[in-house]
């Protein structure tokens, strides 16, 4: 048996319909079967019953047009969490205009940081494929009041638990703003050692060298005085040497 849930959006609201498929024969459990007496299909029960377990899991409502979730909060959650849950007991087939709502950046969503030598701070700059200033803006607030998903100016959703998107959020709680008014945020240079943890983060490769130097300082190649080449012992050379 292999069922089928099929999902379109009409009207500002989803429809869903279910489908049962044994070999050539199709139906849908929610409507009246026409019987047959031609035809005889032995089911599987158990399987159909753990089907419609699954769908009674999900807050639709029932009508004359099938399974239907109205309203952006119900229709969001469905579309980015709910059918993740559902596909693990059936096959899910959604229309072309449903799948433009759900936010597909054709980019992975990245955390620039570089050095402000002006400035002596890190510049943080946060970069989302396809968004403006004001829809980025958005998401960094939505991350900040651990949402689990926003909806842009477009109508489509975005789910902020994606695992790109949580390590973002990580780098915001590292970074400690509860105010945001762009995507480019100055910072401590300090900081640049819990950024360069981070899986979202790119960092530049000034700051990279910094951070090398700091953590590994033998490795620095920095010439002794000359007024402290006699009165140096040899243990504290290598601090200069490398």
């Amino acid at each position: 048996m292999k069922a089928t849930l099929y999902v379109d959006e009409v009207n500002e609201q989803l429809n869903a319909k279910l489908h049962f498929s044994y070999g050539e024969h199709t139906f849908n459990p929610h409507e009246e079967q026409v019987t047959n007496d031609d035809y005889y299909q032995i089911r599987d029960i158990k399987q159909e019953n753990q089907v419609m377990a699954a769908i009674e899991q999900v807050p639709f409502t029932y009508n004359e047009r099938g399974l239907t979730i109205r309203g952006e909060d119900e229709m969001a959650h469905f579309l980015l969490f709910d059918l993740n849950e559902l596909a693990k007991s059936m096959d899910i087939n959604v229309s072309e205009n449903v799948q433009e709502r759900i936010y597909t950046p054709a980019e992975m969503p990245t955390v620039e940081v570089n050095y402000n030598q002006q400035h002596d701070w890190l510049d943080i700059n946060f970069q989302f494929s396809g968004l403006n200033e004001e829809e980025s803006i958005g998401l960094l607030k939505a991350m900040r009041e651990k949402r689990s998903f926003v909806q842009l100016n477009n109508g489509q959703y975005v789910n902020l638990t994606r695992d790109e998107l949580k390590n973002m959020s990580d780098v915001l709680d590292q970074l400690g703003r509860e105010h945001l008014e762009s995507t480019s945020v100055q910072a401590p240079l300090y900081h640049a050692f819990q950024l360069n943890e981070e899986a979202a983060v790119t960092i530049s490769d000034k700051v990279s060298r910094c951070i090398q130097d700091i953590e590994s300082p033998k490795d620095l190649n920095v010439t002794v005085p000359t007024n402290l080449e006699t009165i140096m012992r040899d243990y504290q050379k290598p601090v200069f040497n490398g």
